[in-house]
């Protein structure tokens, strides 16, 4: 039926999709490890919370680094930081040096009672009984700069009423609200290096999108053999419990090589067709940066799309039409 062939031919390309966005995401994970990006990041975001600037060569003064990531400085003022700043007195905590694989190196995530313990300690730091007075806290806390971060403990201290654990409670959600933004900042430029890589790895692989569907299209060999293996269920980039996510990506990367040996995709520059003008190279860039769209979205994305079209295809069989929708009309 006519329905058939584009469902194959959209498994096929979301199956290719699939496997080079694993191999991809590796390679930007891995980057992320060697430039701490998620530790820089998370240090940014404690800097704003606390109502500073991010200062300029704050990695290296909280780990002794001596080298700066790019767009570390994006939020940076001149100057530098002081030692004794709110920010990094919080970041040098034990509670959260702690936290870190080594004695130098930032947690790449923060609980967030213990940000607000170690908050807390800096500001009102317990007597020699371990007891911790509120009076002494709201003192500190009126003589905090910047004016807004005073403004707004003093705030969280008043709607606590007095109360100790009410006022951790508070940090926590506030803690948590910039942790939020964070994580937005880490996926957004996780996707922009994802698009950029991904574009290498389109460029020198020749995986053009519009190739690609155009051989998918006219050879339904190929086709079914794609769908063959998206049968196979191809294994998952997200980690299950007591896996590590680089043994998951190890998988699905191995998978991927057995597909490229048994198959003769049509990728490559060998099998490309020749530019004949303007117009064919025009479409060779636009396919490109087509696969490099659809591999900056991720492994575990499309690997949800190719479950989704193996439960339409079982669903509709052979000789069975696709279900109707349910959306309203």
């Amino acid at each position: 039926m006519a329905f058939s062939p584009v469902l194959d031919l959209a498994t096929g390309l979301v199956l290719i999709y699939f496997f080079f966005s694993v191999l991809c995401s590796a390679v930007v994970e891995v980057l992320a490890r060697i430039f701490s990006m998620r530790q820089r990041l998370l240090a940014q975001g404690v800097y704003l919370l606390l109502g500073h600037d991010v200062p300029q060569g704050y990695f290296s003064k909280l780990t002794g680094k001596t080298t700066e990531a790019a767009g570390d400085t994006n939020t940076a003022t001149p100057g530098g930081a002081a030692v004794d700043e709110l920010p990094t007195r919080v970041l040098n905590h034990p509670l959260i040096r702690g936290l870190g694989q080594l004695a130098h190196e930032l947690p790449s995530h923060i609980p967030p009672r213990t940000f607000a313990l170690a908050l807390l300690d800096e500001l009102a730091p317990a007597d020699a009984q371990g007891n911790r007075s509120m009076e002494t806290l709201r003192e500190s806390v009126a003589k905090i700069e910047p004016p807004a971060l005073r403004r707004v403990l003093l705030a969280a201290l008043a709607q606590a009423a007095d109360n100790w654990d009410r006022v951790v409670a508070l940090l926590q959600a506030r803690f948590d609200n910039a942790m939020e933004r964070v994580s937005d900042w880490y996926r957004r430029r996780s996707q922009w290096m994802l698009f950029l890589l991904g574009f290498v790895v389109a460029a020198a692989a020749n995986v053009d999108s519009i190739h690609v569907a155009k051989s998918l299209w006219r050879d339904s060999t190929l086709r079914a053999a794609l769908v063959a293996e998206v049968a196979t269920a191809p294994p998952s980039p997200k980690a299950p419990d007591g896996v590590s996510t680089a043994t998951a990506t190890a998988a699905a990367t191995e998978e991927a090589k057995r597909v490229a040996a048994e198959i003769t995709l049509p990728i490559g520059w060998e099998s490309a067709p020749k530019w004949s003008g303007w117009s064919s190279f025009l479409s060779t860039l636009a396919g490109l940066l087509l696969t490099a769209i659809a591999l900056a979205l991720g492994g575990p994305f499309w690997f949800d799309v190719l479950t989704r079209l193996a439960s339409v295809r079982a669903a509709t069989g052979p000789g069975r039409e696709p279900p109707p929708s349910t959306a309203a009309h």
